[in-house]
C-alpha cells in the first residue's frame, strides 16, 4: 500500500520507517562474488568510468532543466535491462551552485520507463514535480514542491524559489534488483515488490520499508538479503523543455551517459553497490570515517566529523552523488576525489563552438547553456560565511582552484581562460571583442553551475529576456553580427580544459502566415575540441 506524502524534503524523510536506534548506512561496496557472512554480491568488474556516445550507461546527466517563463521540463528514465530491476537515485540540483533541491529513490523493473513533468507552482514560484507513473519510489509519492533548505539562508522566499527553477539532474544506478537472491533459486522479494503486474507495480510497503532500517549495513550480506546487487547499468535518460504559453516552442536536451567499464573502451562492467537509504538520518561513525569514498563535496567532507565548514551535516539522502566511489580496482581512482577528477577529465574540453541566430526579420533568439556537473566536487559555495566564499577540495585541484574560481555575489564564477570569437556567416569575426554584460568587462566567466549566455540580447537587463527565460546565472554576449557561430576557448588551468556540457537553444517567432504558425524552435548540442586540441 502506498503511503501518502506528508512532507517532501531534499531527502524525502520517510516518516515512521526508521526503527529506533537504527544505524542507516550510505555505502560503496565492491562485490567479490564470494565474500564473508553470506555476501554473494556479484563481482565488481568496472575499473574505469567513460562517456558512452550511445547514450546508455550507469549514470545519466541531464545538463539543464527549466521551469522559468512558462517552461515545463519533461523527463524520462528508461531501464533497457530486460532481466534486472534497478534502484536509482534521482537528484535535481540548482543552476546556481549545484545545491540539492529535490531527490528521491526510484525503482525501475526490467524494461520499465518512468516519466515526470517539472513545472512552476503558481502560488510559491517553486519548481514542483508531478508524475502519475506506477513505478515504485521512496517515499511512496514524489509529487511535490522543490526544497530550499540548502539555499542561502539570507534569501527571501522569492529568491530561493527562483534558484529552484533552473538546474541539472543526476540519475545514478545505485544497485541492481535481480529476480533471485544470491543463492540463485530464492525469489527476490524486492524484485517482486517492484515488478509491474498488468502495468502496475505492487510497491509492497513492508519490503520497501526494510531499505530504511539498520538492516542496510556495510557488510554486503544484508544488502544481498534485502535484494540488492552490484549495478550493471543499462539506463538512458531523455528530457525536453516545452513552453506552456506557446505549444510550438519546445527544445530537447542532450543527456550525457557515463558507463562503468571493465577497461578503457571495453564492455560495460559492474560497479560498486552504492545504495543509501532515502532518509534524513545522520551518517554513522564508520561512514564519517569513510566519507572520502562517499563524496568529494567540500561542504560535506571538510572538517568531518564536526564541525562542518558550512554548517551542513551530511545525511543519508546526500548519497550517492557523481563522486561516490563507483568502480573497483583502479590505479588512478581510489577515492571520491579521484573519481570526480577522472569524470571531470572525461568531460573536459578546450573549446566550445555552436551556431546562433538573432535575426530581427524572423524574431530569432539564441541562448547557450554551459553546465559543469562535476564542479561541486572541487569547489562549493559556503553561504554561512559573510560574505559567501568558495570552499575547495584540495584533493581535486585539476580544474577548479582559487586561481580560476571566485565568488560574485552568491555565485561561484569560473574563468574559462580563453578568448571568445563571434563569427558571422560570411567569414567576418571579432576576436576577444564580444562584450559580456552587464558591465563592461570583456573577459568571459561561467557564473553558476549552469551558466546561460543570451546572444545579442538586451544589454541593460539580459535576465529573463532570452529564449529560456533564464535568470539564475545569466549573462549577455554580443557578437557584432545577427547570425553565425561562436568559438569559446576553455583551456582552463594548465590547458587541462574545463568539464562543461550544454547546447544552443534557438527560437524564431513570427506572425501567422496563411493561417499557419511561423513559430519554430530548435536545439544544437555544443561542438567541442578536447583538451590539447584547437
Amino acid at each position: 500500500m502506498k503511503k501518502s506524502l506528508l512532507s517532501l524534503s531534499i531527502g524525502a524523510f520517510i516518516g515512521g520507517l526508521t526503527l529506533a536506534g537504527a544505524a542507516n548506512a550510505a555505502v560503496s561496496i565492491a562485490g567479490t562474488g564470494t565474500g564473508t557472512g553470506g555476501n554473494k554480491l556479484t563481482t565488481t568488474t568496472a575499473t574505469v568510468l567513460e562517456l558512452n556516445p550511445g547514450g546508455i550507461g550507469h549514470i545519466g546527466i541531464i545538463p539543464y532543466f527549466s521551469t522559468q517563463n512558462g517552461n515545463h521540463t519533461l523527463i524520462s528514465i528508461t531501464n533497457t535491462d530486460a532481466t534486472n530491476g534497478k534502484a536509482v537515485k534521482v537528484r535535481f540540483r540548482s543552476a546556481a551552485n549545484s545545491d540539492d533541491v529535490f531527490d528521491f529513490t526510484l525503482f525501475l523493473s526490467p524494461g520499465d520507463v518512468w516519466t515526470a513533468d517539472v513545472g512552476k507552482d503558481a502560488a510559491t514560484g517553486l519548481s514542483q514535480l508531478y508524475t502519475a507513473d506506477n513505478s515504485c519510489t521512496l517515499p511512496a509519492s514524489v509529487n511535490g514542491k522543490f526544497i530550499t533548505d540548502r539555499l542561502p539562508p539570507t534569501f527571501t522566499d522569492a529568491q530561493k524559489a527562483e534558484w529552484t527553477r533552473e538546474g541539472y539532474i543526476e540519475v545514478l544506478n545505485m544497485a541492481d534488483v535481480p529476480p533471485q537472491l544470491s543463492d540463485g533459486t530464492t525469489t527476490n522479494p524486492l524484485f517482486t515488490a517492484t515488478k509491474h503486474i498488468n502495468g502496475v507495480a505492487p510497491c509492497t510497503g513492508s519490503t520497501l520499508t526494510a531499505l530504511a532500517t539498520d538492516n542496510v549495513t556495510t557488510d554486503g550480506a544484508k544488502l544481498n538479503a534485502l535484494g540488492l546487487d552490484t549495478p550493471s547499468g543499462g539506463l538512458y535518460t531523455n528530457a525536453f523543455i516545452i513552453n506552456s504559453a506557446n505549444a510550438y516552442m519546445a527544445w530537447s536536451t542532450e543527456p550525457t551517459a557515463v558507463e562503468a567499464r571493465a577497461s578503457a573502451g571495453g564492455a560495460p562492467g559492474r560497479g560498486n553497490l552504492v545504495f543509501s537509504p532515502q532518509t534524513g538520518n545522520k551518517l554513522g561513525s564508520g561512514e564519517v570515517t569513510n566519507i572520502g569514498n562517499l563524496t568529494a563535496d567540500p561542504l560535506l567532507v571538510s572538517g568531518a566529523p564536526v564541525p562542518y565548514v558550512s554548517g551542513i551535516v551530511p545525511l543519508q539522502f546526500d548519497f550517492p552523488d557523481l563522486s561516490t566511489l563507483y568502480i573497483g580496482a583502479s590505479t588512478t581512482t581510489t577515492t571520491a576525489a579521484s573519481q570526480a577528477a577522472a569524470l571531470s577529465k572525461a568531460l573536459a574540453v578546450s573549446t566550445v563552438k555552436n551556431d546562433y541566430s538573432t535575426l530581427a526579420s524572423i524574431g530569432s533568439k539564441t541562448d547557450f547553456t554551459f553546465s559543469m556537473p562535476t564542479r561541486r566536487y572541487a569547489a562549493a559555495v559556503d553561504y554561512s560565511a559573510s560574505p559567501a566564499k568558495v570552499v575547495f577540495n584540495g584533493d581535486n585541484p585539476t580544474y577548479f582552484t582559487a586561481a580560476n574560481t571566485t565568488v560574485k555575489g552568491n555565485l561561484a564564477c569560473v574563468q574559462p581562460g580563453g578568448s571568445v570569437t563571434g563569427w558571422s556567416r560570411s567569414e567576418q569575426y571579432l576576436t576577444s571583442g564580444p562584450v559580456i554584460s552587464p558591465g563592461t568587462a570583456t573577459t568571459l566567466q561561467f557564473c553558476g553551475e549552469v551558466s546561460v549566455l543570451t546572444v545579442n540580447n538586451n544589454p541593460t537587463n539580459p535576465a529573463g529576456n532570452g529564449v529560456l527565460g533564464a535568470t539564475v546565472a545569466v549573462q549577455n554576449l554580443y557578437t557584432g553580427y545577427q547570425e553565425g557561430w561562436i568559438n569559446i576557448g576553455t583551456p582552463g588551468l594548465s590547458n587541462a580544459g574545463l568539464p562543461v556540457l550544454g547546447s544552443a537553444y534557438t527560437s524564431a517567432v513570427g506572425a501567422p502566415a496563411a493561417g499557419m504558425s511561423t513559430n519554430y524552435s530548435w536545439t544544437y548540442a555544443h561542438k567541442f575540441t578536447k583538451a590539447g586540441a584547437q
